[in-house]
């Protein structure tokens, strides 16, 4: 995906699972610049979405939408979403592309 400067990007992920006690929703984020994946947010069954990092300005809508405010550079890499549902584990990652001049 590819957002300006500036702008507030939205990432949406879909799944078909029904939430219960044992599900964990997580978001994470591996910039561009070789630095380390950062975990970004979880919620934990259907409760509060819990920020685990003041890295940039975004939230997470449920059920599973990542807002990133403002992007800037800072902002290019990888994010993804985990789905840990009471059995199994589903993943999706997307690349997103700050626009330049």
């Amino acid at each position: 995906m590819t957002f300006a400067p500036g702008s507030t990007g939205r990432i949406s992920w879909s799944f078909d699972y029904v939430i219960d006690p044992v599900t964990r929703r997580i978001w994470t984020f591996t910039p561009s610049n070789d630095q380390p994946r950062v975990s970004l947010a979880t919620i934990d069954n259907d409760d509060p979405v819990k920020i685990l990092t003041n890295l940039f300005d975004f939230a997470v809508e449920k059920p599973a939408t990542l807002v990133l405010k403002n992007v800037n550079l800072t902002y290019n890499g990888t994010y993804q979403f985990i789905l840990s549902p009471s059995v199994g584990v589903a993943s999706s990652a997307v690349i997103v592309y700050i626009a330049g001049k």
